[in-house]
């Protein structure tokens, strides 16, 4: 669960605390904006998952290059649907197209980290707690 909780704090503040309002506009119009977000977004991750993460230098640039690769598909994908809703002043589309990027993009954090890290997540404590939750409820 920590492993998790960091990759969304990783992500909020690359994607929302680090992304200033004026490069999250310039980037749905200029791919050369969206290069300069998708570089701070990876030198985040870069400088912050070895010591959060506990991932040694391979590891970090492997997983920091990945996913700065993938933020950067999404991005691209997602800002010209944006941009699309938003010059027919459909915004009500521009909010949920960017609910489902940020949706995707941590799902994204997980599945990455999960697959290129997997004896690092307590897979028994994971089945416990779902056992816990849905299935065995304390008298």
């Amino acid at each position: 669960m920590y492993i998790i909780n960091i990759l969304i704090l990783l992500h909020v503040l690359g994607d929302s605390i680090f992304l200033t309002k004026k490069l999250k506009q310039q980037k749905i119009e200029n791919v050369s904006y969206l290069f300069l977000h998708v570089g701070i977004y990876t030198l985040l991750f870069l400088l912050l998952t070895p010591l959060l993460l506990g991932l040694s230098l391979v590891q970090d640039l492997e997983f920091s290059m990945l996913v700065g690769m993938l933020h950067f598909v999404i991005d691209f994908i997602i800002t010209r649907i944006k941009r699309k809703y938003w010059r027919t002043h459909k915004y009500l589309y521009v909010l949920i197209a960017s609910l489902f990027e940020h949706l995707i993009q941590v799902s994204v954090l997980i599945t990455l980290y999960l697959y290129l890290f997997p004896t690092t997540i307590d897979f028994d404590n994971w089945y416990n707690i779902v056992r816990y939750f849905f299935f065995e409820k304390p008298v």
